[in-house]
């Protein structure tokens, strides 16, 4: 995005009514112009294994330091949860400096906020048996969930390679709140 094609400011309706809604359009629906390979905006295997074995060292550490205390927990949990900083620093230290573009705006972060916040406020009116509650809970989630997505969608870009993780998260959060809200409404 060029300086000519700034966006509005996020407080205007110009931003909401046409800016944001066209954004989403286009990163949705953008034609293949070229062929790609399918893999060329895949992360490299080793940002996919490291994180995993990082994450499977702690997954194993820890429950056991806190089960048994045993010793060799400490094994797992210490450099697990150091290799996991450590990537993490080294992904955000690859997009240092550069400002959050609404080029790479991540669709994925947006529609899971989007969803968050009308499942949190089903779930609250479901708790307290209110059908009140439960409506008033689900148009105020909306309007939250819809500038937290905003938000959100647009600053995971500062933590690089690693936000990728994030959008598959989201996709799968998606989905299980889909399934959360019809139990919810039934």
């Amino acid at each position: 995005m060029n300086e000519t094609e700034k966006p509005p400011t996020f407080f205007s309706l110009q931003f909401h009514l046409r800016f944001f809604p066209a954004l989403i359009w286009n990163l949705l629906s953008q034609p293949k112009e070229v062929y790609r390979s399918p893999f060329s905006d895949h992360l490299p295997v080793e940002y996919i294994v490291a994180p995993a074995l990082c994450v499977i060292a702690v997954a194993i550490g820890f429950p056991v330091l806190l089960g048994k205390g045993a010793w060799w927990g400490w094994l797992f949990l210490i450099p697990g949860a150091a290799g996991f900083a450590g990537l993490l620093a080294a992904s955000v230290r690859s997009v240092w400096g550069q400002k959050p573009d609404y080029r790479d705006f991540r669709p994925a972060i947006f529609f899971f906020f989007l969803f968050l916040g009308p499942t949190a406020g089903l779930l609250a009116g479901s708790i307290e048996h209110s059908p009140a509650l439960k409506t008033a809970g689900t148009i105020g989630g909306l309007a939250a969930g819809y500038i937290l997505g905003i938000l959100a969608g647009l600053w995971v870009q500062v933590l690089g390679w690693m936000g990728r993780f994030l959008d598959v998260f989201a996709l799968g959060g998606i989905a299980g709140m889909i399934i959360l809200d019809l139990v919810l409404l039934i």
